[in-house]
């Protein structure tokens, strides 16, 4: 007997709305699978990448302990308590700066040691994409020792350029064409240091705390191009020279390069003032064409000055101001502890004159974590390098 057509159509509907949860069911698990995968690290492929190249794996290391104290190690338990203890609370002010007519306008965020009198300065360039806000661990820690920093902010090549847009790295790319000499951010830096000595000595500024015959320059990136340009490095587009006589020392944080090797003594010649720099072994540029072989040819380069490069071991060119990625915060705060500890160190050696910091970076007493960090140095005896403690 032939069952009536409402029951087929049921039979049928049926079959059709259980297909659909099924195929429904296998979406759901697949789309799991590959959110998973996006925010898990791909670690056994890295190890196995790492392993190859004869180098314990960072990450392992790192990761052995909840304890973000652990996971983040830097070289607080390396160095002596009293050479990291914060010496000074600090406060964070956004200012803007202007000159008398206007046509140069910067906002900087600024950190100043509370109650302290005299302190040398360092002013930070931001790299091409991030922010001054990225940077607060490092200036942060010059702070609690005693150093006013200034962080220059350069909003036509800050994350704002780049985040929320469809093509982000075209967006970079477009902003790098215009921005890649370093000289407009150059001329910012100079114009900064212009107004902490014209603040000097005023009351209700940080003129009343700062000390303008010691001013370090630092950046990343084109940050760390544009404070090398101030501090005598020839410009790449063989423009008039951004030298400043004002500055002191200078910190490169993955600094851009764009001469060979055997060129580097001329292009770097004329940077005379003690030098640190920092760059990973994955260090490529992601818009720029600055390889990570390459960004030690400063270091190489220069003479006749105190200089310093440090390696991060498996670092690579996000790790200064972090990854987007949450399951990169571990990897990137155990790098950035480097960054900070041995970038304070340097700055006590050269702006504070400070003895105990100055045996520990230039007599052999740093002890870097293993695996992580390797540390050069070629010491030119002076009155920062020869005292004993």
């Amino acid at each position: 007997m032939t069952p009536p057509l409402r029951y087929c159509l049921c039979e049928e509907m049926n079959g059709f709305s259980l297909m659909r949860r099924r195929r429904a069911a296998v979406g759901f698990v697949v789309f799991v699978f590959l959110a998973l995968g996006a925010l898990l690290p791909l670690h056994g492929q890295e190890e196995r990448r790492f392993r190859r190249q004869g180098r314990i794996f960072p990450r392992a290391q790192a990761s052995r302990s909840s304890d973000p104290r652990v996971r983040g190690p830097a070289l607080t338990k390396e160095l002596p308590a009293a050479s990291q203890a914060p010496r000074f609370s600090y406060s964070i002010s956004n200012l803007t700066w202007s000159s008398p007519d206007g046509s140069v306008r910067v906002t900087v965020r600024l950190f100043t040691p509370d109650g302290a009198a005299d302190c040398p300065v360092v002013i930070f360039s931001h790299g091409l994409g991030s922010s001054p806000e990225q940077f607060d661990y490092l200036a942060s820690a010059w702070a609690q020792q005693g150093i006013v920093t200034v962080m220059l902010h350069h909003p036509d090549s800050d994350k704002s350029q780049w985040m929320g847009r469809l093509r982000p790295i075209a967006e970079l790319k477009g902003i790098y064409q215009r921005v890649w000499s370093g000289r407009d951010r150059a001329l910012l830096i100079r114009f900064a240091i212009d107004r902490l000595c014209e603040m000097a000595g005023q009351e209700g500024t940080v003129g009343e705390q700062i000390d303008t015959s010691r001013i370090g320059v630092a950046g990343n990136d084109l940050g760390a191009l544009a404070a090398m340009l101030v501090a005598g490095q020839l410009p790449p587009d063989n423009g008039e020279s951004l030298a400043d006589a004002r500055v002191s020392a200078v910190a490169a944080f993955s600094p851009t390069v764009f001469c060979a090797p055997d060129r580097g003594a001329v292009v770097y010649g004329g940077i005379d003032v003690p030098f640190i720099s920092f760059a990973g072994t994955e260090d490529n540029g992601i818009v720029g064409d600055t390889k990570a072989p390459e960004r030690r040819i400063p270091f190489d380069s220069i003479q006749d000055v105190c200089c310093y490069h440090v390696t991060l071991l498996g670092g690579d060119h996000l790790v200064y101001a972090g990854h987007l990625r949450a399951a990169k915060k571990d990897w990137d705060a155990m790098y950035q502890g480097v960054l900070r500890d041995l970038s304070t160190l340097f700055w006590k050696t050269f702006l504070l004159a400070d003895t105990y910091a100055s045996v520990q970076l230039n007599h052999g007493t740093l002890v870097l974590p293993a695996s992580v960090a390797t540390l050069e140095r070629k010491v030119v005896v002076s009155e920062h390098t020869s005292a004993a403690p």
